[in-house]
């Protein structure tokens, strides 16, 4: 089997693959006749390359096509992820102007609280529903270590405050972008897997079966 074919048929299936892939995402279906189109454009692509026909090149057709089917689900649903989560960000790039005293205070609390943990306090954080309007930064430390905290938050130069400030700001960034990329990692996963439906093994049968045919030289009739 000539490396021609090869490169034939993979050609083809991209470019099938990219016609599924545009369809199923501006149209939102996916039509059994596309399927059967990209199933017969790489049999006829690798038949009219291959130095020679039987089941080989058949097989060689039916492997690119499943492959050329999988590759434009999968753009077709990475095309709808960054029309829907291309702008989810985890709320931006966060400047250290951005952080009042509060922020700050509550880092040194965290701090503090992990500082006495290793020694063994024990202290545990209080549970704070953030979404109450009159929540705060300080009700999830006890009032001692808050206190600590603010005097320590304090001592520190206007240069220290400036850089405790600079560097919670890059690292508070670097989790919300660790946080948008892992939400799209997973949206990714699980809409792959959900755009399986009913019908893709008919359509993926048919695809099959028009590249095995036309690949192998037969014709639907024979």
């Amino acid at each position: 089997m000539s490396a021609k074919a090869i490169a034939a048929g993979g050609f083809a299936g991209a470019v099938g693959a990219a016609v599924w892939a545009a369809i199923a995402y501006f149209a939102n279906l996916e039509v059994a006749y596309v399927a059967l189109g990209i199933g017969a454009l790489v049999g006829f692509a690798v038949a009219a390359t291959s130095d020679s026909s039987g089941p080989a090149v058949g097989g060689l057709a039916v492997v690119i096509t499943v492959l050329a089917l999988l590759v434009g689900k999968y753009a077709s649903v990475e095309l709808m992820l960054q029309h829907e989560l291309g702008g989810v960000d985890g709320g931006g790039a966060v400047a250290a102007e951005d952080l009042d005293d509060d922020a700050m205070i509550a880092s040194v609390a965290d701090e503090i609280v992990e500082e006495r943990n290793e020694a063994g306090a024990g202290i545990v954080l209080n549970e704070v529903d953030f979404e109450d309007e009159d929540a705060q930064a300080k009700d999830q430390y006890p009032s001692e270590v808050w206190s600590a905290a603010s005097r320590r938050w304090a001592g520190k130069s206007s240069e220290d405050q400036q850089a405790a400030r600079a560097e919670l700001a890059e690292q508070t960034s670097a989790a919300m972008e660790l946080f948008r990329d892992q939400l799209i990692a997973m949206a990714r996963q699980e809409g792959f897997k959900a755009s399986f439906g009913g019908f893709d093994l008919l359509f993926f049968g048919l695809a099959m079966y028009t590249a095995w045919g036309i690949g192998n030289g037969k014709s639907e009739g024979e």
